[in-house]
Formats: structure tokens, sequence, C-alpha cells
């Protein structure tokens, strides 16, 4: 006789363990079934292997921030890089460049030791609060100042503030915030046979999960003649819906999953998350 159990979860917990039911075809009236996953695991149908995160790094998924903010303002990547230490991330290497109108482009290549879901929302909020007053140790006040005038031209703020004295008025430059918009960019490697139509497969399975394909670089391994192809997917992240990098994570994981779970059908060899190791042939 079967025994009912009230369980409490996160929502993330419970999604994740829903996408594992997918994966192993823990179904209950069309739905993937935790409860069935469970049961299964019980009963020893399906075996959990523990994780060793350890200091080993040559499994660890990479991201790649692309984050656009002033450019001749002093301790914007010093702050950067202090929250992203905060969320126990992985710098590997940091570009800046120069775009028109004095704004400039930080792009960060990082890996989130464990829960990378969780630890890059929390990670891309902090970003985004980040203000001028954060960085007033490493600027004089006409800088800061500027700098304000400057963000409100390229955020297009046009609503008015009310300011009693010079005392709000500095409040109001300190409160200002400089990240003006954050996208974050993932790899996937995929190995495929040597076959007509597989890419097409491939970008529209990318296309129906609404996907934006910033690059894709293809490869052919002569002496296994294989298919090597690495697709870096971008999602942008607006200010207010940071908490949206967890179902984009979860999405490309399923991806990976789906393309894998057909890779006799489809010809296709091998998926996996591109990580750190990658950087020198990105």
């Amino acid at each position: 006789m079967a025994e009912s159990i009230r369980v409490q979860m996160s929502l993330e917990t419970k999604k994740e363990l829903e996408r594992l039911a997918k994966i192993y075809n823990c179904f209950y009236k069309e739905k993937p079934s935790f409860s069935k996953l469970l049961s299964k695991i019980g009963s020893k149908e399906l075996a959990i292997k523990p994780i060793n995160y350890g200091n080993k790094q040559d499994n660890l998924p990479l991201l790649i921030l692309s984050i656009i903010c002033p450019f001749d303002v002093n301790g914007i990547v010093a702050k950067i890089t202090e929250i992203i230490a905060d969320n126990q991330g992985n710098i590997f290497a940091i570009n800046a460049k120069h775009e028109a109108n004095n704004l400039g482009i930080l792009k960060i290549y990082l890996s989130l030791e464990k829960y990378e879901q969780k630890r890059l929302a929390k990670l891309l909020t902090s970003i985004y609060n980040l203000n001028l007053q954060s960085i007033q140790d490493f600027n004089n006040f006409e800088k800061l100042r500027d700098t304000n005038d400057f963000l409100k031209i390229h955020s297009k703020q046009n609503q008015r503030v009310a300011i009693k004295n010079e005392e709000d008025a500095i409040q109001e430059i300190y409160k200002q915030k400089f990240v003006l918009n954050i996208s974050c960019t993932f790899g996937i490697e995929i190995i495929v046979k040597n076959k007509s139509g597989i890419l097409k497969f491939i970008t529209e399975k990318i296309a129906r999960n609404k996907f934006l394909i910033s690059s894709l670089i293809q490869n052919f391994d002569k002496i296994k003649k294989e298919d090597i192809i690495k697709i870096f997917l971008e999602i942008k992240i607006p200010e207010n819906k940071s908490n949206k990098i967890t179902d984009e994570i979860i999405k490309i994981e399923e991806i990976t999953e789906d393309l894998q779970s057909n890779k006799d059908r489809n010809c296709v060899i091998k998926v996996r998350r591109l990580d750190i190791d990658d950087i020198d042939n990105i």
C-alpha cells in the first residue's frame, strides 16, 4: 500500500525535480512527476551519484557577462569583481571595449562553483543595483556629477525629482545606478555525424526555445568524420527581470538533454556546456 507524504521545497527545487522526472520518464497524467522520480530512486531503479565539487575546475560551465556602463569612470571593474567574488564566482578573463558616446562594454568570462541558477540571479541583481555612491572613493565629486548627467541621458530618465537643498541634490547623484544593460552568453558544444540537414535541425530547436544565437563555429574532424559545432546563446537580462535567468538556464539544460536523448535519430553524438578550458578556443 502506497503511503503519501508532504514535502516543503522551493520553487527552484520543484522545477529541478520536474526536469529530472521528465528526463527519466517519470510521468503522472502526462505531466512530470517528482513523486514517481523519488519512487524510482527508493526502489533503486535510479541511482544517486554525489557531486564532488572540490577544487576541480575542469567541469565548471563557462558564463560570459556583457555589461554596458560608462567607460571612463574609476572603480566600476573593482565593484563588479567584488560582487562576483561574493557569489563564489571565478573570473578567468576581462575585456573592456570602448563604444561610441563614452560608453563601454565590459566582457567578463567566469564560472560559478555551484548552485549556478540561484547565484547568477543574485549576482545580476547586485550588479544592476550598483550606484555612484559605491564608487565615490575612486572618483572626485565633479566626476560623479558629470557621470550622473551622462547616465540620465543614456538611460532616458526624464522624470524630475524635487530637490529641496544641496544635500538632497548630492544624494540623488549618489543613488544613480551606472549599469545600463547586462546580457549573459552560454556556450554549447555539439558533436554530430557529418550529415546534411543536422545544422538546420539544431538551430531550429534553439530558435523554438527563443534563444538568440550570438555566434556559431563549425569544424570538421577528418579522422572521425564528425562535425564539432560550438554555439553561443545570448540572453538579454533587463534590470527588473534578473530572476528570469533561472528559467533560461533550465531551458538551456533541457535543450542539451533533448539533443542528447535524440542522438541516434538525429546523428548527435555528444552535447555539453562549454567550460573554462574552452576559453582559449573562443
